[in-house]
């Protein structure tokens, strides 16, 4: 079992099917905005010189302030950075919930125009 991928959602913790589904939307996210997030291409990885997928509010945060997952996965919250920062970074976030709404509503409205 990888990560409790395999597990059924209904025997898993709050947090846990919080995480997972944050997880699955922000792959989703990635894919589709990878030239907004990752627009020179940096390797990601879990090694020395790799770059990692950072949510700037993060998901523990997310899941006190009842941040919807989608929300936390989406683009305007996301952004990579080198491996060592990200660990370092843990679980701190670097937005408010209100700014990331705002964030949110902001780029929505210029991807209409």
């Amino acid at each position: 079992i990888s990560r409790g991928y395999d597990i059924p959602m209904e025997f898993k913790e709050p947090f846990e099917q919080y995480e997972q589904e944050v997880d699955r939307l922000t792959e989703q996210s990635y894919k589709k905005f990878k030239h907004i997030i990752n627009p020179t291409d940096l390797r990601r990885g879990r090694t020395k010189g790799t770059h990692q997928l950072d949510h700037i509010v993060s998901k523990v945060d997310g899941f006190k302030q009842q941040i919807l997952p989608y929300q936390l996965a989406h683009p305007s919250n996301l952004r990579m950075l080198p491996i060592s920062l990200n660990i370092s970074k843990s679980s701190q976030s670097h937005m408010s919930k209100e700014e990331l709404l705002e964030s949110i509503k902001q780029f929505d409205l210029n991807s209409l125009n």
